[in-house]
């Protein structure tokens, strides 16, 4: 009896959450006052900067099974166009006067073309002044790619691992792409050489998942002593990969005891920043922190929204060579604070 009635309040508090953050989205990502940028006089540029610029790279070699970011399969010709447009339109929002503590930038895989990258970054620190720079990657890049050209450019690097454990590689069609958990454990350990501070994404959620071999998952990442680590819920999502991304997800009603097994394990050597954003507690503290907290943020690219005092601007892409359109949504840039 007792068994049935956690079970019941469980499932009544999970159904609670999915209602509230459905009706909170919808509500929050409405665009009945929204306007183009070519609307907005001069006078509505703030005068003071705005916390994040984000910039989107949609391009993936391969698409992953789980996930439903706005991302196109990779075009060499058509992903440079891509960059020099998107060049075009920062420079175009920074001439209208925009401006901002610090870039973010995300995919996709940014850096898919790693030229383009710098020549991108390097354009913005010569037009203006920010903070920091933040951007994601495959840990796959760490083997293949040229990261050492990034030093002095990049100041967090974001690495999607997901997990370590080789059957949800397998199951997921990552183990493939980017090898065994023990090869990407070393590709990070050679970014955390080289990038000021590194962020490892995992996830939980997958059905062949439990709270122990979570666990075991979060181990196997503080030992690498990674400077942030994320950890997301796998979503099904929206879209043509809704499918796939169900048959690799558990039941909604074991998420709660998969992210007290998060909470635990990563309790002794990191702290909660956000639900789901850790940082270490050992060692100089962590610089180039980002921790979403309702903050302003503007996008470029293909994809994103503009957020601009819990309001939005939706920003009329220049970019119309890309023939899938649809709307990248990062939910913590999304939701407002109440």
């Amino acid at each position: 009896m007792k068994n049935s009635f956690s079970s019941l309040r469980l499932n009544l508090a999970t159904t609670s959450l999915d209602w509230v953050m459905e009706h909170t989205i919808k509500h929050s990502l409405s665009l009945k006052n929204a306007v183009t940028l070519d609307e907005l006089q001069p006078r509505n540029v703030p005068q003071s900067p705005i916390e994040t610029l984000y910039i989107h790279i949609p391009f993936c070699h391969t698409l992953c099974r789980f996930c439903s970011f706005h991302k196109v399969k990779f075009n060499e010709h058509i992903a440079r166009e891509y960059f020099q447009a998107l060049r075009q339109e920062i420079r175009v929002v920074l001439a209208q006067g925009y401006r901002f503590n610090r870039v973010y930038i995300g995919g996709g895989t940014t850096t898919i073309l790693e030229d383009e990258l710098i020549n991108t970054i390097e354009m913005i620190k010569s037009l203006t002044s920010v903070r920091e720079v933040s951007c994601e990657s495959d840990p796959i890049y760490f083997k293949e790619g040229n990261p050492h050209l990034l030093k002095g450019l990049v100041d967090r690097m974001s690495i999607g691992i997901q997990s370590f454990d080789d059957k949800i590689l397998k199951a997921s069609g990552r183990f493939e792409k980017f090898g065994s958990g023990l090869q990407q454990a070393e590709y990070v350990s050679r970014a955390i050489e080289i990038i000021p501070t590194v962020n490892v994404d995992m996830m939980y959620g997958f059905n062949i998942q439990t709270p122990e071999t979570i666990a075991n998952d979060l181990a196997q990442t503080i030992r690498l002593r990674p400077d942030q680590i994320t950890t997301y819920p796998l979503t099904i999502g929206i879209g043509k990969n809704s499918k796939k991304a169900a048959c690799l997800a558990g039941q909604a009603k074991e998420l709660w005891p998969q992210f007290l097994a998060v909470k635990k394990a990563m309790s002794e050597h990191y702290v909660m920043e956000f639900p789901w954003t850790f940082s270490r507690n050992f060692g100089e503290p962590v610089e180039n922190k980002y921790v979403l907290d309702g903050e302003d943020c503007f996008g470029v690219g293909s994809g994103p929204l503009v957020v601009l005092v819990n309001s939005f601007v939706f920003q009329a892409l220049i970019f119309q060579i890309i023939s899938v359109v649809s709307m990248r949504v990062i939910l913590a840039l999304a939701i407002p604070n109440h």
